[in-house]
């Protein structure tokens, strides 16, 4: 699914969704604001389904200092790495003990609750930096802390790049640009009031949420009006 097609299925919707009226780059605007809208809202239902992992492996280099939430490698041309981009945190975090098979649950707490944990090992972050509570010997056993979390999508940059949303959010992108489009518009020139477009948007977009809530596997059809 690209924001090519995705446009295309768009602008099939109604005559005046041309380039002229909605051009390119600003249909690619909204996508990407409506993506990572909509990852956000996925990952309140879904917490695994699209999902990345920080590392922070001990012993720190400096305990109290913490550890700076940064991308694993700079992007090409920078010299500093970039503080992750986070959607959502997922809780528990996964503690792994030295030579230990499994994972033990850390709470990823509130910074206000941190010295309501000083004698427990759990985590907080503040200003992009996770901490830990407790004390540097506590974490004496400790090999790592992973931390899952949902990225919040960049700025699209590409017509044909794949977007991160699942096959089912299409009919939810396809309505959600054309109540963009119609907003733009007058009533005149719009085939279909432009209310219309906009209660469908939003009709789409809760029955896909519903969906995901319930798990039942219905079928969103697909748009194939053309003009």
């Amino acid at each position: 699914m690209t924001p090519e097609e995705i446009i295309a299925q768009a602008r099939e919707l109604d005559p005046s969704f041309d380039k002229k009226r909605h051009p390119m780059r600003v249909a690619i605007n909204f996508l990407s604001r409506l993506q990572r809208r909509l990852v956000g809202e996925w990952a309140k239902l879904e917490e695994t389904s699209f999902v990345e992992v920080f590392t922070a492996s001990f012993p720190l280099a400096d305990f109290a200092a913490g550890v700076e939430l940064l991308e694993d490698e700079p992007e090409s041309g920078e010299s500093v790495a970039e503080p992750l981009a986070v959607t959502a945190w997922h809780r528990p975090l996964d503690l792994w003990l030295n030579n230990t098979p499994e994972a033990l649950n850390m709470e990823l707490i509130r910074w206000g609750d941190r010295n309501r944990h000083a004698n427990d090992r759990a985590a907080y972050i503040r200003e992009n930096t996770l901490f830990f509570t407790g004390r540097e010997e506590d974490y004496n056993d400790v090999d790592r802390v992973e931390l899952t979390y949902t990225p919040t999508p960049a700025d699209i940059a590409t017509l044909t790049e794949e977007l991160v949303l699942p096959i089912t959010a299409e009919e939810v992108l396809v309505c959600g640009l054309a109540g963009f489009f119609a907003r733009r518009s007058n009533d005149q020139e719009l085939a279909r009031a432009r209310r219309e477009y906009i209660l469908e948007a939003n009709d789409v977009e809760a029955v896909w949420l519903d969906e995901i809530r319930r798990k039942e596997g219905a079928t969103i059809s697909r748009t194939t009006e053309a003009w």
